[in-house]
């Protein structure tokens, strides 16, 4: 009695056990990764950035920026692999991005933050190895990377880091140059370009955070990042954490802007316009500048070039100086005078050399200047 009492207990479990399995094979369908839910891909670390391959889609290549590294998937985000530990220094890496040409010169971006510092690293064998690219910029946190979509012809790049500075590169990252003009002193949180960027040099800023005491906004330039005008209607005072811009820019004007408890639209209600700034170029003053220049007939002539239009002038520089009656010029041009407000004046020295017996002479000095489309026109 005994063992078949156990023989019909282990029955009705065996076929409890067979039902539950029966059931769950008929109520709990098959689990595919990634299929309308989130799924773990085990990287099992804190990311603070993610980038993929502009060819995706052939190459399934993906990056992971976390803290003090970076990783690799090559197979769409199903498995990972350290790259770069120890060469992107002790920080966390905020910001990454890849060349517009990733799957033929290998080449990304790190950016990275280390309490209020941090630089920017690049690679280009795919993230097997970094070195610094950080000649010229701050020691400040870089927040964010933003690649110029002709990156492979034109080598142009910005970063925006803590504090309010942006910085911009137009030779793949070797060296750095400040682009501040209008920011403010709220950390550039975001840079996005426009897809015409070649053409239209526009590019905007999200800001705001920081220790600075101040909010931020969304900016505007039209030049390069020479300089910037804030775009703020309507979107108040407040910290702008992320910008995208419509891949239909050219016709829609239409730009995105992420901030706690929001995302907000931003249209321009039309192309800017742009024309030839109206600039006047005048001779000052004619002077031996020293006892030795004077020996040494080097005569100094101080110009002066005014905007007298109503538009801001981009990168005003001396391109070139003719003379007569064997006059030579003595410093190497072009001279970079840079920006130059409506109604603002910038004054600048060359030097000529001067033949023995030469009392008279002729100077003619050409510049270039841009307008805030990025169109260059030369004068006079």
């Amino acid at each position: 009695m005994i063992g078949s009492s156990k023989k019909r207990i282990f029955v009705h479990l065996l076929l409890a056990v067979l039902t539950i399995a029966f059931l769950s094979m008929i109520l709990v369908p098959a689990a595919s990764a990634g299929v309308n839910k989130w799924t773990s891909n085990g990287l099992g670390v804190d990311v603070h950035t993610l980038a993929y391959s502009p060819a995706f889609a052939s190459d399934q290549t993906l990056f992971a920026g976390t803290t003090g590294s970076a990783y690799k998937s090559t197979n769409g985000g199903a498995s990972w692999s350290l790259v770069g530990n120890y060469n992107l220094g002790n920080g966390s890496v905020n910001a990454l991005t890849l060349s517009s040409n990733f799957a033929s010169d290998q080449t990304l971006f790190a950016g990275t933050r280390y309490g209020n510092t941090g630089s920017v690293y690049k690679s280009t064998d795919g993230g097997a190895s970094w070195s610094p690219a950080n000649t010229g910029l701050s020691s400040a946190s870089v927040y964010t990377l933003a690649l110029s979509p002709n990156f492979a012809s034109d080598q142009t790049l910005f970063a925006g880091t803590y504090g309010g500075s942006a910085y911009k590169s137009t030779n793949g990252g070797s060296s750095w140059s400040p682009v501040n003009a209008g920011l403010g002193n709220s950390s550039v949180n975001a840079l996005a370009l426009s897809p015409n960027f070649a053409s239209d040099q526009t590019l905007f800023a999200g800001t705001g955070g920081g220790d600075y005491g101040t909010t931020g906004g969304a900016y505007m330039s039209k030049n390069g990042g020479a300089s910037w005008s804030p775009v703020n209607t309507g979107l108040g005072n407040t910290n702008v954490y992320a910008l995208a811009v419509s891949p239909n820019f050219a016709s829609d004007q239409t730009i995105f802007a992420a901030m706690n408890g929001d995302v907000l639209s931003y249209t321009f209600d039309s192309a800017p316009i742009c024309a030839k700034p109206l600039l006047s170029l005048s001779e000052n003053r004619v002077y031996w500048s020293s006892y030795a220049d004077y020996e040494d007939a080097s005569l100094s002539v101080d110009f002066s070039v005014a905007n007298l239009g109503s538009d801001l002038a981009y990168h005003w520089q001396t391109t070139s100086s003719t003379t007569t009656n064997g006059v030579v010029l003595a410093p190497s041009l072009p001279i970079y005078v840079g920006i130059i407000p409506a109604g603002n004046s910038f004054p600048f020295s060359l030097k000529y050399n001067i033949p023995a017996g030469v009392i008279t002479f002729r100077v003619i000095v050409s510049a270039s200047a841009q307008d805030a489309c990025g169109s260059t026109y030369t004068y006079p």
